[in-house]
């Protein structure tokens, strides 16, 4: 038996999947919402990664912002899956999660200084497969993974008014929860207590559950230039981190009655360690603001710093140590955006976008625990205006991932199959603004005035 089919008893999903952790890009939502955000972008929900361009316009602002998302997956197995059946099984999940955020900026214009904070809940993965059948159960039955974050921010104008400078600092509390069925004939086969039976032998099954958390943060520096009124640069960079979650993890039998009576609920301990990666931004806007803009969004993600899973399990009793690395093998990331604004007469604006991400996993260690692929995106956004300094938004991205096959699977139990994942964000949002303390700067220093 191989050692590598440990390590899902400890952790089982650790995704995106969804945007930024624990899951590599191509399906880490955690810096997407149905709200076109980009690093040239004015609102205060920027100082997450850009923390500069708070400085684009004049005044204080609150934002109120919900996102919720609705993620379909469909997985087919193919002849060389754990069973070896002749039969391409179809399993399909849907799932759906909300996100709020909470961002605010106060500008102190007669000293150049802007001060901000954030605080949000992104969700970076959610599967609920309804079901305790089918191949997906040896991988995911149920899982989710997301943060509490909070993140102050500061900006500086630099005098002249073209350069602004930013840093803040993102505070996070991970959590982990995860569900699925664990191979007591293939434990106790490794440990020498039984002689490995046939794996879907029913006599086998249990079911492992881990609730994992941990705390770690990250660091953002940017720099936003204004050179005239109608071009707008940015670039960012984040830094990597590394978080160790830690928590109970339960074994158990509920099915077969022997295992039960041996081993009875099996309550241990376990720890993951995760690397969050270094992140780059790059971004241009040119046009008039009061018109139509036009902007390049691109972003470079170092998740070849996950080179292993490293689990560490107090053993269960009688079970063995299921301790356990494994190696990752995962690859940089890449992100390009485009994207379009379009202020009307009245004052309200369009936004529109298309994207495209490049997956960080190899087809041979892709599996419904971590799952990703290059994937393509693209939103709409309409910012109406209530009065001159209150607004609300309305948006929608829709990110489509590029399906794809596994054939030479190295994870235990074998993933090989036919991988499908759609994800749509609708977003919600109210901002109000406030006039800015001390006097307030004009278009001649690079800052825009509403």
């Amino acid at each position: 038996m191989k050692r590598k089919h440990l390590l899902q008893v400890a952790t089982a999903a650790v995704v995106a999947l969804i945007p930024s952790l624990a899951s590599a890009d191509g399906l880490f939502s955690a810096d997407s919402t149905g709200r076109i955000i980009s690093p040239t972008s004015d609102g205060a929900s920027v100082l997450f990664h850009t923390p500069s361009s708070l400085r684009l316009v004049a005044g204080n602002e609150l934002e109120l912002d919900v996102s919720g998302y609705g993620r379909l997956i469909t997985y087919a197995r193919d002849t060389t899956a754990r069973d070896g059946g002749e039969v391409f099984d179809t399993d399909a999940q849907f799932s759906v999660a909300a996100q709020p955020l909470v961002a605010y900026k106060r500008q102190l214009a007669d000293t150049g200084l802007t001060f901000g904070i954030a605080i949000n809940s992104p969700v970076w993965e959610k599967s609920n497969w309804g079901k305790e059948s089918g191949e997906n159960r040896w991988h995911n039955i149920y899982s989710k993974m997301r943060a509490a974050q909070a993140a102050p921010a500061i900006a500086y104008t630099v005098p002249g008014g073209k350069v602004h400078l930013g840093g803040s600092v993102t505070v996070m509390r991970i959590f982990h929860h995860n569900y699925r069925a664990f191979d007591y004939g293939a434990q106790l086969g490794r440990t020498n207590e039984v002689d490995d039976v046939p794996p879907e032998d029913p006599g086998n099954e249990g079911r492992v559950l881990a609730d994992l958390a941990g705390n770690t943060a990250t660091a953002s520096a940017s720099i936003t230039l204004t050179p005239s009124p109608t071009l707008t640069l940015a670039a960012s960079y984040t830094t990597a981190a590394t978080v160790e979650l830690a928590g109970d993890v339960d074994f158990y039998a509920p099915d077969n009655d022997f295992y039960q009576d041996r081993f009875g609920d099996q309550e241990t301990t376990g720890t993951l360690e995760l690397r969050l990666p270094h992140i780059a931004r790059m971004s241009a806007r040119f046009g008039s603001p009061d018109k139509t803009t036009f902007g390049v969004d691109a972003q470079f993600s170092s998740w070849m710093i996950q080179d292993t899973y490293c689990v560490e399990i107090k053993a269960p009793q009688g079970l063995g140590d299921p301790s356990e690395r494994f190696e990752t093998d995962w690859r940089p990331t890449f992100t390009g955006r485009l994207h379009l604004g379009h202020r009307l007469a009245s004052g309200s604006t369009f936004s529109a976008l298309a994207g495209f991400t490049s997956s960080a996993i190899p087809d041979e260690v892709v599996s419904l625990v971590t799952l990703d692929a290059h994937r393509v995106e693209a939103g709409v956004s309409y910012e109406h205006k209530l009065s001159e300094r209150r607004a609300v938004t309305f948006g929608y991205t829709h990110f489509l991932s590029i399906p794809r096959s596994v054939e030479d699977s190295r994870r235990e139990p074998i993933a090989n199959g036919t991988y499908n994942q759609q994800l749509g964000m609708l977003n919600a949002g109210f901002s109000l603004g406030f006039a800015p303390e001390g006097p307030r700067p004009d278009a001649s220093e690079g800052v825009v005035v509403e």
